[in-house]
C-alpha cells in the first residue's frame, strides 16, 4: 500500500530566536521513509515524521512541507508556512514639544511591526500609560497646560517583543505672544 498523510503539517509562528516544531504522519506498508521541504529546497537531515526548527530567524520563514514514500510509492503533504515574528522597532524617535499654553502639542514615533502580527502601542507619563486616544504612534494634545509638562515615552509591543522610544518633554513657551508650528518653531505675531 502505497503512503498516505493522515497528520498534515500546520502553518506555524514562531518568535524570532527561538524554537518550534512540525510533524507529519504517514500510513502505508512500512517501513516508510519522509523528507522535509523548504520553499521546495531538500533540508539536509530532515528525514523523519517531525521537523524541529531551532533559533529561527527570518531566512526560515516560508512553505514547507514533506514528502513520504515507500516500495509502492510517494506522496507529498500539504504545504505550511512558517511566520517567523520580530519584536516592533522604532524607525523615528519622537520629538520634544516646545508649546505656548492652551496651544496643541503633537509628536510622532514611526514604528514598524511585522504584517499580521499583535499590535499593542501607548504613551507613557512618568511612567503612568495614559489611556485611549494614546494608544497609538501619534501623541496629540488639543489644548496644552503646565500640569501636562512631563516625560513622555512610547512603548510599542507585540508577541515577540517590545520597544520604547527616547523620552521627551512638553515645554512651555512662557512670554511671548505667538503660535507653534508642526515643527514647534515659534512664529512671533507682529514680527
Amino acid at each position: 500500500v502505497p503512503p498516505v498523510f493522515v497528520t498534515q503539517p500546520q502553518n506555524l509562528r514562531i518568535i524570532l530566536n527561538d524554537n518550534g516544531a512540525n510533524e507529519v504522519f504517514a500510513s502505508g506498508t512500512q517501513p516508510i521513509t519522509y523528507q522535509w521541504y523548504h520553499d521546495e529546497e531538500t533540508i539536509d537531515g530532515a528525514t523523519t515524521k517531525q521537523l524541529d526548527l531551532s533559533n529561527v530567524t527570518e531566512a526560515d520563514e516560508g512553505n514547507y512541507y514533506a514528502t513520504a514514500a515507500n516500495a509502492n510509492g510517494s506522496v507529498d503533504s500539504v504545504s505550511a508556512a512558517l511566520f517567523v515574528i520580530s519584536p516592533p522597532s522604532i524607525t523615528s524617535q519622537p520629538t520634544n514639544m516646545y508649546v505656548i499654553r492652551g496651544q496643541a502639542a503633537q509628536t510622532y514615533t514611526g514604528v514598524d511591526f511585522d504584517d499580521g502580527e499583535l499590535q499593542l502601542m501607548s504613551w507613557y507619563v512618568y511612567g503612568v500609560e495614559l489611556p485611549p486616544p494614546y494608544n497609538t504612534n501619534f501623541f496629540y494634545l488639543i489644548n496644552s497646560y503646565p500640569q501636562n509638562q512631563g516625560e513622555y515615552k512610547f512603548i510599542a509591543q507585540n508577541e515577540a517583543g517590545s520597544v520604547t522610544s527616547n523620552p521627551v518633554q512638553i515645554y512651555f513657551v512662557t512670554g511671548v505672544r505667538g503660535n507653534l508650528n508642526i515643527a514647534g518653531n515659534l512664529i512671533i505675531h507682529g514680527q
